[in-house]
């Protein structure tokens, strides 16, 4: 076998590889590891999109979340709310005071502010003149009777709380009442 190189040799080749000739099924392998590698790189990408996508979810709740505590703590404080509220516990419509503790005090300052209108104008009479008669017409003076001084602010304030406290006792009452039938 002079024609036939020995398996140690440079030229040598195994009988089973020299016949294989199927290029055919070797251009499939070639283009199924280049479609393998774009696979993997599209279902790489996909999955990076799905993790920024999930982040980007996740921020946006966070951010509701963060947000809705902001607006349930405002809401508790109250301070935001003040902004829509009259700055007077007063209806200028109906010309009212407000069925609240602020109602009352501003109804108490206007009762003050009346008395010492009163008590003013009472001296200023007084005053005007020593005799007891008006000097122009010769009739004899109005006595004005003292005005009565307003209640203490403190005194009115521990009533409406004992009324509004008894409110939310008989309130409590009907509702446990509601709640047996």
């Amino acid at each position: 076998m002079v024609t036939v190189p020995t398996p140690d040799a440079v030229g040598y080749i195994d009988e089973t590889e020299r016949f294989q000739k199927d290029f055919a099924h070797h251009e499939r392998d070639r283009r199924q590891a280049v479609y393998r590698q774009q696979e993997q790189l599209i279902s790489k990408k996909k999955e990076m999109q799905t993790e920024k996508e999930e982040e980007r979810w996740s921020n946006i709740e966070d951010q509701f979340l963060e947000e809705e505590a902001r607006y349930a703590h405002f809401r508790k404080e109250g301070k935001k709310a003040k902004r829509n509220a009259q700055s007077v516990p007063y209806n200028p419509i109906t010309l009212g005071y407000h069925n609240s503790l602020g109602g009352e005090e501003l109804r108490n300052q206007d009762e003050h502010i009346r008395y010492r209108a009163a008590t003013r104008a009472q001296n200023l009479l007084s005053r005007m003149s020593f005799t007891p008669y008006d000097p122009i017409t010769g009739e004899d003076k109005e006595k004005k009777s003292t005005p009565v001084p307003p209640r203490d602010w403190n005194d009115i304030k521990v009533e409406y709380e004992y009324q509004q406290d008894q409110l939310e006792a008989e309130a409590a009452r009907i509702n446990a009442m509601m709640r047996e039938r």
